[in-house]
């Protein structure tokens, strides 16, 4: 039986992965794992008692500064929300 970090880190793979999917990679063969270093982290900080505003600025470094993509059309703040509700279940 996966135990609660495994679980967290699933859901937060899978939210990354279809709902953030900066670089446009969800719908590509092998894609599934693109995002695995940075669901590792955020799910860290989710189980650290991260803000929602922390997540918020965790994906828009990786956005902006890490994957340099323009700041234009990011779907961070909603992506932010969505992890941060995984810790209210």
């Amino acid at each position: 039986m996966p135990d609660h970090r495994h679980l967290i880190e699933q859901k937060v793979q899978d939210i990354l992965l279809h709902d953030w999917d900066p670089i446009g990679v969800s719908e590509l063969d092998g894609a599934l794992d693109e995002y695995d270093l940075y669901a590792r982290s955020l799910s860290d900080m989710l189980l650290a008692g991260a803000s929602e505003g922390e997540l918020y600025r965790y994906l828009a470094w990786a956005e902006f500064e890490h994957m340099g993509l323009p700041r234009q059309g990011t779907r961070a703040p909603v992506v932010a929300q969505k992890l941060f509700r995984l810790t209210e279940t």
